[in-house]
């Protein structure tokens, strides 16, 4: 959910089986605990993670950086953590490549779905193209069958599982591969394995989220992939943490400030006394509205706060007639903080979604 703050002008006021024939059932799974989390609730993504696409209105692959492509018609919808990738059923789909998936040898393959029906036929959830690793629901083979097989020495090997996809509901689905052992979880809980011989064909580097051939009639939400088997615990970890789900990376956004609009040079008496007015620059990618005036610093010097609600001196204001919006705070000037003549001033702070933000702008200080 994106946090929406208000400003005033003047002044801001914050407050199995080989031959995949025999279901092999090992376990009851769960349901997940749903309601109101907060954002420590998370949990940190386990070690191994090459690729982890969220579904949070785009495409992106938060540990590579590269943005997959959407085909036929998916789009996204509400998912369990944030947003998800939604398919129809019919022909849509939606692939990305990763650097690693091509070459690995153990694997896990994590996502939330949330299945809208349960057909006799075939819907993919994750794959790594050309058969390297699946999982799935067979509603050909088995009801409310979930479906892992992995590409061994070209030799297809399954783990199957009846009655633990339902219609509906958000459950957390995962296949492993430890290079001598397949399993199967759901919802925390392990449900299926199989010891098997062989190495995992290479494949192409390339992942698909639902098929044209075999398409998601559903939501997929938090799709990764690791480098390793992860443990049972790991797993579960994932499953408790439900709509907090796991921490995301924090990124530093660059902005644009202007140290005492208007003026050129940006000069000023570091002399304990008033305020020093910075101005973070809106773009046509960057909303103002977004920053936290509460965490803004330059060079560790923090924002004005007055009278006794302690109101930050902050306020939107289009300072450079772009038709956007500016966001200006008044640092409070502490002396001794920069040393006279010309030099660089550093603003630091975070979005109200955690996000860090950075910018430079140069100085001179007078005596």
């Amino acid at each position: 959910m994106r946090r929406v703050a208000l400003f005033p002008l003047a002044a801001l006021v914050l407050t199995a089986c080989q031959d995949g024939t025999e279901p092999v059932p090992l376990g009851a799974p769960h349901a997940p605990t749903l309601g109101v989390v907060n954002d420590q609730d998370c949990v940190p993504p386990p070690p191994g993670l090459v690729n982890w696409w969220p579904g949070d209105g785009s495409a992106v692959d938060l540990i590579e950086g590269g943005s997959g492509t959407l085909f036929n018609g998916a789009t996204f919808s509400t998912g369990l953590v944030g947003g998800a990738f939604s398919f129809d059923g019919v022909d849509d789909y939606a692939d990305a490549s990763g650097t690693q998936l091509a070459d690995l040898q153990q694997l896990s393959i994590d996502a939330w779905v949330k299945i809208f029906s349960l057909p006799p036929r075939v819907e993919r959830f994750v794959s790594l193209v050309d058969e390297k690793a699946v999982i799935r629901y067979d509603g050909q083979r088995g009801p409310g069958q979930l479906h892992f097989y992995l590409r061994l020495d070209g030799v297809l090997r399954h783990l199957r599982v009846n009655n633990v996809l339902k219609i509906g509901v958000f459950q957390h689905v995962a296949g492993t591969f430890d290079g001598s052992v397949i399993r199967t979880y759901m919802d925390g809980v392990k449900v299926g394995e199989l010891a098997v011989d062989g190495r995992l064909d290479s494949g192409t580097g390339t992942i698909a989220l639902s098929s044209s051939a075999e398409p998601l009639d559903g939501l997929l939400d938090e799709v990764e992939v690791y480098s390793r088997a992860l443990l049972a615990s790991e797993i579960r970890a994932i499953f408790d943490a439900g709509a907090a789900g796991k921490c995301k990376p924090v990124s530093t956004i660059e902005v644009q400030i202007d140290i005492k609009p208007g003026s050129d040079p940006n000069c000023f008496n570091n002399d304990g006394h008033g305020v020093i007015p910075v101005a973070i620059l809106g773009s046509a990618d960057f909303d103002v509205l977004d920053v936290d005036p509460a965490t803004v610093q330059l060079e560790g010097l923090a924002v004005q706060a007055r009278g006794k609600s302690n109101e930050l001196q902050a306020h939107i204001e289009d300072v450079n007639h772009d038709g956007l919006d500016d966001l200006v705070v008044q640092i409070e000037d502490v002396d001794g903080s920069f040393t006279s003549g010309s030099g660089t001033a550093t603003l630091t702070g975070n979005l109200f979604d955690g996000t860090k933000i950075e910018g430079s702008d140069e100085i001179c200080v007078v005596p």
